[in-house]
């Protein structure tokens, strides 16, 4: 059994605290980052409107292939394409209430590509409509990394440690110059063609 590391069962007890932490860590943001959007959604929607946060009298044009199209009188959001909104009539809250990503912010018209709910409800009443910040809890996706990094050998012997700062990262310049070369010459090739 040559090189074969042992891990102390107080290393073990560390790294299992140490997982603990970020666990609650990530909890904890996604928690802060939903009671935030809430206490937004909570204001009065003109506040919400005048602060940029809300876009009010949205009318459904069009839907199709997924994307809607909402026109409205005025638009000062903050809004920009890439953005998740919901839209909904009752609040953002509603269990009718639809989620988009924000395709195309104009002045007067917008796109959305719609994420989840049921878009029936915007052909069943277009006017009258109400878009809101929505969020994008990607806590599960820390939590399963986490999960991940635990149960690997390398999350356990390189990952963890790096994280922990139990180890030190080490950069190999002579191979990280030797790639270098190599990419100035590739680059030299490709322009001289």
């Amino acid at each position: 059994m040559q090189n074969q590391k042992y891990v102390s069962l107080d290393t073990l007890s560390s790294t299992a605290d140490f997982l603990h932490r970020l666990r609650q860590f990530v909890h904890a943001e996604a928690d802060a980052q939903w009671q935030a959007l809430d206490r937004q959604w909570s204001r009065p929607l003109g506040e919400r409107v005048a602060k940029g946060w809300t876009i009010e009298g949205l009318k459904v044009v069009s839907f199709d292939k997924n994307i809607v199209r909402l026109v409205c009188d005025s638009n000062h959001s903050r809004f920009r394409e890439g953005d998740l909104v919901v839209l909904h009539r009752n609040g953002p809250q509603d269990p009718n209430a639809l989620h988009f990503d924000l395709y195309y912010d104009g002045e007067t018209e917008l796109e959305a590509s719609l994420i989840k709910g049921n878009f029936y409800f915007m052909t069943e009443k277009p006017d009258g409509w109400i878009l809101d910040q929505d969020w994008f809890d990607s806590s599960p996706f820390y939590l399963s990394a986490l999960d991940t990094i635990a149960d690997s050998q390398l999350g356990r012997t390189t990952i963890l440690p790096l994280l922990q700062g139990a180890l030190t990262p080490r950069v190999d310049f002579a191979r990280y110059e030797r790639a270098r070369e190599r990419l100035r010459v590739s680059r030299t090739r490709l322009n001289e063609s």
